[in-house]
């Protein structure tokens, strides 16, 4: 059956070919942060897109079927990445590698199936393609690209000090499909149509073995200065903890005898004149302010130093930093691994200062887990309202970005994370396996 000169029979095949791919492709390979609600209207949005790519695919070659074909890939892949993935630039550059390759292998299988039909599947002759070829094509695509899930995730997993060489990867990938797209325009002038699936693939393979190799000749550079810098902040911290641990016993002990006084003072309400004992209730209150006021939160310089920054920052800005802590000690990693979460939460946080009343932030320990934890305290109904949407259109797009390196340490310490919205405010909290004891 034939359809404004396309073959209905092949076009519903390429368009099952594509739509395994894309989903395929996309919910495996990708780290899709879409929710359940999002999934039920993106499943049929990618049919109706499917049936659209696949309708300019299966006309004959021309120069507006080549543009309108690359223009319906482009205006939906880069969104949706963008929209619904992390790390956009990698995401892109992984997402166009294993379709390349999953193409390029498949149409060998085609080949080995049956030569007749991959001259006409190259040559772009879809009416006359049979659609069992089509079917063998779209089933060894969506094989391939399964088999190349644990390839690809080893290769190029995310690393968050390497993001400028995705970056930049990415551009030079865009600059590629750009001379692509106008090669094959001026190719459809002329009246030909140019199969490069087999050129596609051993470009992917070259441009995730280039990736790969600058990231480990950065790395080897890299690794040095980390080590000289590591063992400069480890010999600093060093000389100054126990004394800070100590003081913190002390003061600890102190703010108790204090507390002491002062609630046997209430006791004496009514024993001796009310103003002696306020005079002295005063006193006794001066001197617990006095004492507190240099305490330290956890015993840890280097959370104690940084949270008291940002007190200092939102007390400016007029928001309330209530804080939960407890004396505590970690080995040198994870202490600067439960760093870059802590700032990660206080830089997510100030986004949120225009309608902030308080924010509280508490890290505690169980066992050999450290749970981090940071409610931010909405002050107008509105904002609650307009992150709501912004959780709709992008779904914690924001967030993750946000917390990028925070989900790199994740799988390295067998943690999780979870953000909650509710209409009072947000609460994100942090699970890392660590070896810790606390400090009492």
């Amino acid at each position: 059956m034939i359809l404004h000169d396309i073959n209905i029979t092949v076009w519903v095949w390429m368009a099952i070919y594509t739509f395994s791919m894309y989903i395929t492709g996309f919910f495996l390979h990708m780290h899709v942060t879409m929710t359940k609600r999002q999934v039920v209207f993106f499943i049929p949005a990618i049919f109706v897109w499917t049936l659209m790519e696949t309708y300019f695919t299966c006309l004959p070659s021309s120069t507006f079927q080549i543009i309108m074909c690359n223009a319906a890939e482009l205006l939906w892949l880069l969104p949706t990445i963008y929209l619904f993935t992390d790390h956009f630039s990698l995401s892109l550059i992984r997402f166009s590698v294993i379709s390349w390759i999953a193409n390029g292998f498949s149409l060998l299988v085609l080949k080995a199936y049956d030569y007749e039909e991959y001259v006409l599947f190259s040559g772009k002759i879809l009416n006359e393609i049979s659609w069992d070829s089509v079917a063998v094509f779209a089933l060894s695509v969506v094989t391939i690209l399964i088999l190349e899930y644990p390839v690809m995730q080893y290769l190029m997993g995310y690393r968050a000090r390497y993001d400028r060489i995705y970056k930049a990867a990415a551009v030079l990938y865009l600059c590629v499909i750009v001379g692509d797209w106008i090669i094959e325009i001026n190719a459809a002038s002329e009246g030909q149509f140019i199969m490069r699936g087999a050129a596609k693939a051993t470009a992917a393979v070259f441009l995730t073995a280039f990736i790969v190799l600058l990231v480990i000749l950065i790395k080897q550079q890299n690794i040095l200065i980390q080590k000289r810098q590591l063992e400069s902040r480890i010999k600093t911290l060093n000389s100054q903890y126990e004394e800070v641990v100590a003081r913190n016993r002390e003061l600890h002990r102190v703010r108790h005898e204090l507390n002491k006084q002062a609630e046997a003072l209430r006791a004496l309400s009514g024993y001796v004149p009310e103003m002696i004992r306020r005079n002295i209730m005063r006193s006794v209150v001066g001197r617990i302010d006095s004492s507190l006021a240099g305490m330290s939160l956890s015993g840890n310089m280097m959370l104690d130093t940084l949270l008291d920054r940002h007190c200092r920052e939102l007390e400016q800005k007029g928001i309330l930093l209530e804080t939960v802590m407890v004396p505590m000690q970690f080995e040198k990693d994870v202490e600067d691994d439960i760093v870059i979460v802590q700032e990660e939460m206080f830089r997510y946080a100030y986004r949120f200062e225009g309608g902030c009343k308080w924010i509280r932030y508490s890290v505690r320990l169980r066992g050999l887990s450290a749970f981090i934890m940071i409610e931010i305290g909405f002050a107008d109904k509105g904002l609650y309202k307009r992150q709501r949407l912004l959780n709709v259109i992008g779904d914690k797009l924001i967030f993750r970005q946000a917390f990028c390196e925070t989900y790199m340490l994740l799988a390295r310490h067998d943690g999780s994370i979870s953000y909650e919205l509710n209409k009072d405010g947000v609460v994100i909290g942090v699970m890392l396996s660590v070896e810790s004891h606390l400090n009492d």
